[in-house]
């Protein structure tokens, strides 16, 4: 098979997803701050153990979403995990390098990237906006909260760009989840359906039709070659 036959059926069927992965603490309103976080709360690594496996990235040969697997420019290991035969790769904020100064453009370079973010609230009084975070690639947010402390249950609610049309599965009332395979199976879907909504937008559908041309461009080429006199 052609090799832009292969690029077009990537892009018109994706099985292969890149999303952040926020921690945000109580009092956390800056995204110098959110972005300055190194760890959490035993809730925050319990939730990074049920979103994915924690994967070594240097000799990583599967889905990486953007990140190095060569020389550990990245961070050494991410969470990666698998949802109905797609590859989701996690940019976990925490597990980014840490770079010098307050913006940490390092981390915000692969977050500020992604289409859809998660966002973990840890502590009863964490709250997140959506505004916080600036990007034109940004249209969906999904935040998480463990409710209380010493519960099973999270607490889950959702943002979306204006023009992100709406997408399933739907948050009950009230959108409290036992944390189990269910509700890992019900937030990956949100994430898959989030992506694929934010597709519909102005902004990535006019991005994804000149991508089309392009790789169609190259498909007439390579069949149908234009020859000389």
């Amino acid at each position: 098979m052609p090799e832009a036959v292969r690029r077009l059926e990537a892009k018109e069927r994706p099985r292969k997803y890149k999303f952040g992965l926020m921690l945000v603490k109580e009092g956390q309103t800056q995204e110098e701050d959110i972005f300055s976080n190194t760890g959490g709360s035993v809730d925050w690594y319990e939730f990074l153990n049920f979103i994915g496996e924690k994967v070594r990235l240097k000799g990583w040969n599967r889905f990486a979403g953007g990140l190095d697997v060569k020389t550990d420019t990245t961070g050494e290991f991410s969470r990666f995990t698998e949802w109905q035969g797609s590859e989701i790769m996690w940019h976990v904020a925490t597990m980014l390098p840490q770079g010098e100064g307050a913006q940490q453009i390092a981390r915000k370079r692969h977050i500020g990237n992604d289409i859809c973010i998660l966002v973990f609230l840890d502590g009863k009084d964490a709250s997140y906006s959506a505004n916080t975070i600036r990007s034109h690639f940004i249209h969906n947010v999904i935040t998480i909260r463990r409710i209380p402390s010493d519960s099973l249950e999270d607490d889950a609610s959702q943002t979306r760009y204006h023009d992100v049309p709406v997408f399933g599965p739907p948050l009950p009332k009230p959108a409290v989840f036992r944390k189990d395979d269910s509700f890992k199976d019900f937030l990956l879907a949100k994430m898959v359906n989030a992506e694929l909504a934010a597709y519909r937008t102005v902004y990535f559908s006019k991005r994804l039709r000149l991508g089309r041309r392009a790789l169609l461009d190259e498909l007439v080429s390579d069949f149908f070659p234009l020859t000389g006199e």
